[in-house]
């Protein structure tokens, strides 16, 4: 892996931190669905799991390094959303970073999906892509284990054990995303995708999705 280090990795860390203000905190994709179906916090670790290895973590990380590869990808992502939350969650975030990018850092981005605007934010600055796909993907696992604590009896320390050991997932898909292309994109998580559609139907939701 080519390292990403200096003011360059503090950079990439800030646009990932939860303190950055994207809004995903709002959005749990069709996590609390699932949890309304019965998911409880022994299961949270592997749905998360699946998520990166099948879902939208690893196609995310794809389109990112496709985007900062200098491919036009935005309408694939946005085709690929499997829900009309997941589909805002794209595009209301990626227009968040898109402002967070040109105000704070001077990066002019043209993408809307929130993965593409970051590979395209990667492509300007000449970063590397492997460690940038890893930090986007840890970014995502602490987004759903935050929301997982918000809806399941999930303490701290568990929390950040979980966070911890999804971390050597991370970084596999973030080494395969950062030498693979669009056409080897391929989502297999029908059970989280029929819970993010399911969550606008929820009589009472925290999240957006």
């Amino acid at each position: 892996m080519i390292s990403l280090t200096g003011t360059d990795l503090l950079m990439v860390a800030q646009w990932l931190s939860p303190s950055s203000p994207t809004g995903g905190f709002s959005f749990s994709q069709g996590l609390e669905a699932a949890v309304s179906d019965g998911l409880d916090v022994s299961g949270l670790e592997d749905w998360i799991d699946g998520m990166l290895r099948f879902g939208s973590g690893r196609t995310d990380a794809i389109l990112m390094a496709s985007a900062a590869r200098g491919e036009e990808v935005d309408d694939l992502a946005l085709a690929l959303a499997g829900s009309a939350g997941r589909r805002r969650e794209l595009t209301e975030t990626g227009a968040a970073l898109q402002l967070l990018l040109r105000d704070s850092f001077a990066l002019e981005t043209a993408a809307t999906a929130y993965p593409v605007v970051l590979g395209e934010a990667v492509r300007v600055r000449g970063l590397p892509v492997e460690p940038v796909a890893a930090l986007y993907l840890q970014a995502t696992v602490t987004a759903l284990v935050h929301a997982g604590q918000r809806l399941l009896p999930l303490g701290q320390s568990r929390a950040q054990a979980m966070i911890h050991a999804l971390g050597a997932v991370c970084c596999e898909i973030a080494e395969e995303a950062a030498r693979s292309d669009i056409e080897e994109i391929g989502m297999a998580t029908f059970s989280a995708d029929i819970a993010a559609m399911r969550q606008a139907e929820l009589p009472v939701r925290l999240f957006r999705s």
